[in-house]
């Protein structure tokens, strides 16, 4: 639609045209008529092109030129020269006039158009940057979190860690032998208590068997316990006998606890040993001092017993049991 508008105006110039010169011819030299070329100049200007306007100045000027020749004379010669220099400066004037407007026109439409896109560009800087920031917010955010979940795990492994210590620290100070083994009977901790009672030193004994301190007559034993901790079930108060690292044989009271991995799945044992030879002496020279004291007694011919306060016989020789 817009073509056809500028084709029809294109056209409507020329006939225009055509006619102020087919008029300028038929009239006296002194008339004017030129001047109507001033409105098909401006006619080319509201079209909005720069060369229109060119090329219908050009035009008109020239039919202005070649009309003074072919006008019939009329009038004083030089008033019709003064008409048509007057109309070679309205077409002029009107000329520059119409495309200075032009230029203006045109600078205007180029500033409104970088002003156009100098504010999308800040639209879209502005939709960056926004986006930067969310991006940055996020990322902020996702730090902080992974920062908090860091120090939480570092914290954890720090309790952690101090309770191992803790738990090591007992454990090497402890009088008791408490000794590490996998489930193949290799030993993988040996405290001071166990170097104190066994004789073997830690780096002696981390990494060997812990047959080499179970005797030949109890070699079975250590098959069945590390059954029961596979089960998951613990050895309590096992009295039995170990060999030390010179040979002697000591008894002992031996606890044994599956050790559990953060699965919950037994991993290993950890075994108490009790020094109770001792104890177990003590016990066998009371059972014979009792048996010797029996003896001195059912060899009396008289009544011999030992009675409580309140005069309760609790023990007696064979005469006087009989005797009763």
């Amino acid at each position: 639609m817009k073509r056809l508008n500028s084709h029809l105006l294109v056209f409507g110039a020329i006939v225009a045209c055509v006619a102020i010169f087919v008029t300028d011819i038929h009239v006296e030299l002194g008339v004017a008529t030129p001047v109507g070329y001033i409105a098909l100049i401006w006619l080319a200007y509201t079209a909005g092109s720069a060369r229109g306007v060119w090329a219908t100045a050009g035009a008109s000027a020239s039919l202005t030129f070649v009309g003074m020749f072919l006008s019939p004379a009329g009038g004083e010669f030089w008033k019709a020269l003064a008409n048509r220099g007057l109309a070679f400066l309205a077409i002029g004037v009107t000329t520059s006039l119409c495309l200075r407007a032009l230029r203006l026109i045109a600078e205007y439409s180029e500033r409104a158009h970088l002003a156009e896109e100098l504010a999308t560009r800040a639209a879209q800087s502005r939709e960056i940057e926004a986006r930067r920031t969310r991006a940055m917010s996020s990322i902020m955010q996702d730090l902080r979190a992974e920062r908090e979940n860091l120090q939480r795990e570092i914290l954890e492994r720090e309790l952690v860690e101090n309770e191992r210590v803790r738990l090591a620290a007992i454990v090497e100070s402890s009088d008791d032998a408490i000794i590490g083994k996998n489930l193949v009977g290799i030993v993988t901790s040996w405290n001071a208590g166990a170097e104190s009672l066994y004789g073997y030193t830690k780096e002696e004994m981390i990494g060997q068997p812990i047959s080499r301190i179970i005797p030949d007559d109890r070699s079975d034993e250590i098959h069945r316990i590390l059954d029961e901790v596979r089960r998951g079930v613990s050895v309590d108060s096992l009295e039995t006998v170990r060999l030390c690292k010179d040979g002697t044989r000591r008894m002992v009271s031996l606890t044994v606890s599956p050790i559990l991995n953060s699965q919950g799945n037994t991993v290993g044992a950890s075994a108490i040993a009790r020094d109770i030879s001792e104890r177990k002496r003590a016990e066998e020279e009371l059972r014979e001092s009792a048996e010797f004291t029996r003896k001195i007694l059912d060899s009396l011919v008289c009544f011999a017993g030992v009675c409580t306060p309140d005069g309760t016989l609790i023990q007696a020789n064979q005469l006087g049991l009989t005797a009763r």
